[in-house]
């Protein structure tokens, strides 16, 4: 469990950190900001999966007696889309 969640949290990483690479500049606008979307919602389902996975196994660790070792990770996608499209992040 603890390897699932972990592999979770660094792909949403992963996928969060192509958000602030600078395209290439020779790419179309339109191209870049549409790549620079996928990023973000790649991120977004990751930590989705996480979050979703660490509630249901949350009980099951403290249950068996065994120490919780489990994780949240911060919310690394909405923090970063306060700034994108006026701060709407229900796009």
């Amino acid at each position: 469990m603890r390897r699932t969640l972990e592999f979770l949290k660094w792909k949403s990483s992963s996928w969060f950190a192509k958000t602030s690479l600078k395209s290439n500049q020779s790419l179309a606008p339109a191209l870049r900001e549409g790549l620079n979307a996928y990023a973000f919602r790649q991120a977004e389902v990751f930590t989705s999966l996480h979050d979703h996975f660490f509630s249901l196994w949350r009980g099951l660790t403290a249950s068996n007696g065994a120490s919780n070792h489990l994780t949240p990770i911060p919310t690394q996608t909405e923090e970063a889309m306060e700034g994108v499209n006026g701060g709407d992040a229900d796009m």
